[in-house]
């Protein structure tokens, strides 16, 4: 298996994704893509305070909390997900 343009077609792929709104920017590539925006992701995030009770945090509060997990905002984003 040639492997040597994978990451340009990765790129490629992910740019078409981007034009059509349909991203998630998570992958090996970028440990760092982190979707605040993503509604559960938000609801996870308000589970977890506690003056929220389950309430979803706002899009630019979750992304100040995830400042903390830089670099690897992406596998944090994975673990809420669970939740």
């Amino acid at each position: 298996m040639d492997m040597s343009d994978f990451g340009e077609r990765a790129e490629e792929g992910r740019s078409r994704l981007l034009r059509m709104n349909m991203t998630v920017p998570i992958s090996p590539l970028e440990p760092d893509a982190f979707p605040a925006s993503d509604l559960g992701l938000r609801k996870a995030a308000g589970l977890h305070k506690a003056e929220g009770g389950g309430t979803p945090v706002s899009t630019a509060e979750l992304e100040t909390m995830s400042h903390a997990w830089r670099p690897w905002r992406g596998y944090a984003a994975l673990a809420l997900w669970t939740i």
